[in-house]
């Protein structure tokens, strides 16, 4: 019986020991503990969004982006998803980046490994984008002449003219994936004409400018694309006329915005005329408002000379090397009495000077 007694003793106090001996090391099989990050940081831009993380889900806005950190206090394995590309800082910290650009809806699950551990399941969600809206818009000057400008609800181009000779303005756009355009037609006329470049994210659009005389806008259908083919339509582009007066660079080194004009010190004069235009090339009276005093010595218009502002501007534009500074602002004229005013509702342009050279 002692012997007994003494037998079960000396099995305790090796269990007791290797109970010791285990503290510290990964906990065996039937009694696993969860593997917990110690950190998730959902960014967006500077910004740390709070509370991101509700019961393992991370929902990320449409159409916004998002950098999502994870961070572990121990090494651990990473099982990627199969949209996400989860990139691996080192065995503890990981990190995605998401654009706002997926036109496809995102549901991933990130599964992070340690053994003797449950795994940690992550879930990044976010509703895809529709994409009836450009992201790139390429003036073709050289091929057309036209101005054209972008709005920021890159749905709307501004149009400021076409060349001098032509009734068009043309304009590579790029969507963000595939989409279907097709020419518009009114009144058996066609008012725009595209042409689809590779899968259809982009297209080469020609719009007849005569239907954006005065103001005058055109819009222009967007439908998806489904198996190559018309789907349902899922937006529109508006081509705009823009009417303020705009200026056109005359010099062959310089480029022309319609805003801005370029003034080469060591080089150009400090008296100087300009022209602008109004839609479609013409030449329109002006009226100039809100001068800036400190660089504008005197500025002139002539009711005989349509679209032409005499300008001499101060000595002080010499120290201005390398900057872009506002100058007026300008508007469409006409004249009263043989005096030039400002016309009704007419809009605003706030035109600059370059100034470069040495």
């Amino acid at each position: 019986m002692k012997n007994i007694v003494y037998l079960i003793s000396a099995l305790l106090i090796v269990g007791c020991a290797k109970d010791d001996d285990n503290k510290g090391e990964t906990p065996i099989v039937g009694s696993k503990k969860d593997l917990i990050p110690t950190e998730i940081v959902v960014k967006q831009g500077e910004n740390i969004i709070t509370d991101a993380v509700k019961e393992g889900k991370i929902t990320l806005e449409q159409g916004k982006d998002y950098r999502v950190s994870i961070s572990f206090s121990e090494d651990v394995e990473l099982q990627k998803g199969e949209f996400l590309k989860v990139k691996t800082k080192n065995p503890r910290e990981f990190y995605a980046d998401f654009y706002g650009r997926n036109i496809n809806e995102i549901s991933e699950k990130v599964i992070f490994k340690r053994e003797g551990y449950n795994d940690f399941v992550l879930q990044i969600v976010q509703d895809k984008v529709i994409p009836n809206f450009y992201i790139d818009v390429k003036n073709l000057v050289e091929r057309e002449g036209s101005f054209v400008y972008t709005d920021d609800d890159r749905k709307t181009v501004w149009v400021l003219n076409t060349k001098e000779t032509g009734k068009r303005a043309a304009i590579d756009m790029e969507f963000l994936g595939p989409v279907f355009l097709e020419d518009l037609m009114q009144e058996g006329v066609q008012v725009v004409a595209v042409q689809k470049q590779g899968d259809g994210a982009k297209y080469r659009i020609a719009i007849n400018a005569t239907k954006l005389a005065n103001g005058g806008s055109v819009q222009l259908p967007v439908y998806s694309l489904v198996n190559d083919q018309k789907g349902e339509k899922i937006g529109e582009i508006t081509f705009v006329g823009e009417t303020a007066p705009y200026y056109k660079s005359t010099e062959w080194w310089s480029q022309s915005l319609p805003n801005t004009f370029s003034h080469y010190i060591g080089f150009d004069d400090l008296s100087t005329e300009l022209q602008f235009y109004t839609f479609m090339e013409q030449e329109e009276h002006i009226f100039i408002d809100n001068v800036n005093e400190e660089l504008v010595e005197v500025h002139s218009l002539n009711p005989d000379r349509k679209g032409v502002l005499s300008l001499t501007l101060k000595e002080l534009i010499r120290t201005k090397v390398n900057q872009t500074i506002r100058v007026f602002d300008i508007y469409q004229g006409e004249l009263v009495n043989g005096k030039i005013q400002k016309k009704k509702g007419a809009t605003k342009r706030e035109m600059f000077v370059s100034v470069s050279g040495w």
